[in-house]
């Protein structure tokens, strides 16, 4: 009778225990997989806005306002036994358990002060001053967020709706590219500097540098005085003693990169885009953002999937992607959304219209 009271008792023990998986090991696994949905999900969201901004549509963003998670643990368990007299004690056990993920995820349309805040604003001169000080290159935020340069036109037209005669930007692009090439060498700078009292950027070009042919050519396109290594930056006429620059908005840096879209022909044929033109002749847009930014296009349908897409969306019957081997397409969409991170500010009481939960 002992070994009977004690296989009771232990049939009673077991199911008391119940099947739990640990609480830190959900909130890792979910966490992480939550983070690339929403990291996903969000690089999807802007290359699509940007492609239908080629199509001259509008666009629309709806910015994640908060996620919730929750998990729900049930336990069932049974045990049974019998101990007849002639034949052998037999036992059975019957343990159940599950543990159901519940998230919720609030969505908030960016739209009135808050949508003209962040996109028509134009990029403030200490928003390139941050990122041209954590390590990104001079010709790249130059190129995206700047649309004049004492006087040299950064495509102007494209920032706007794809315009029917090829824009202006060549010596711009000369001039970056000599920029680049200095700062390279550790012989340009971008810096703050004091400004009669206020802290403000400044170009420098190391006084070793300034007999090169590079520095030559970069004083001559931008009218710098050649006598002088430190030029204060700003949106007011600074001469030859300075470099004046006129900033993009958000909203005109997502159309100038929209020229990088690559449009099916037929789709052009049709009249659905417009047909740049320069001296009378196409204007090869994805020539003029080659090694800058480039959205591919591949047809046939939902499922014929581009097989090198890291960021991809479908639109209008056909895949838009960016190719997982194209580094200098990679490297400029991250900094536009590092760009929409810096441009976004505070935001205050904007209350999420769209509450979703999501079932297991």
């Amino acid at each position: 009778m002992s070994m009977k009271r004690w296989a009771l008792a232990l049939l009673i023990a077991i199911p008391l225990t119940g099947c739990v998986l640990p609480g830190s090991r959900a909130v890792i696994s979910n966490r992480i997989k939550m983070n690339e949905a929403v990291q996903q999900s969000a690089s999807e969201q802007l290359l699509l806005n940007l492609v239908r901004l080629r199509y001259r549509e509008s666009t629309f963003f709806l910015e994640v306002a908060s996620l919730t998670q929750g998990l729900e643990r049930e336990v069932s368990s049974g045990a049974s036994g019998s101990f007849p007299v002639q034949s052998p004690d037999s036992y059975g056990l019957n343990l159940g358990g599950k543990i159901t993920d519940k998230p919720t995820i609030a969505y908030t349309p960016l739209q009135g002060q808050q949508y003209v805040t962040q996109l028509y604003e134009p990029v403030r001169p200490d928003t390139m001053g941050m990122l041209l000080n954590s390590g990104w290159s001079v010709a790249r935020v130059f190129r995206v967020a700047v649309q004049e340069m004492n006087g040299l036109p950064n495509a102007p037209t494209a920032s706007g709706p794809t315009p029917a005669v090829a824009p202006k930007y060549a010596d711009f692009l000369r001039a970056v590219e000599l920029m680049r090439a200095l700062e390279i060498r550790d012989q340009l700078r971008i810096v703050y500097a004091d400004r009669g009292g206020k802290i403000g950027l400044a170009l420098q070009i190391s006084e070793a540098a300034r007999s090169t042919p590079e520095a030559t050519e970069l004083y001559a396109l931008l009218g710098l005085d050649n006598n002088l290594s430190s030029f204060a930056i700003g949106p007011q006429p600074l001469g030859s003693a300075g470099l004046q620059i006129t900033t993009r908005p958000l909203v005109s840096i997502f159309f100038y990169l929209s020229q990088g879209v690559e449009p099916p022909a037929k789709d052009i044929r049709r009249g659905y885009l417009t047909q740049t033109t320069s001296d009378s002749q196409p204007f090869d847009w994805t020539a003029f953002m080659a090694n800058f930014f480039v959205v591919h296009e591949t047809g046939g349908g939902l499922f014929n999937r581009p097989p090198r897409a890291r960021i991809k969306t479908y639109y209008r019957g056909r895949w838009f992607y960016i190719d997982d081997a194209d580094l200098p397409s990679k490297t400029t969409f991250l900094l536009l959304q590092q760009l929409i991170a810096l441009q976004s500010g505070e935001i205050k009481g904007t209350q999420p219209v769209l509450t979703l939960p999501i079932g297991s």
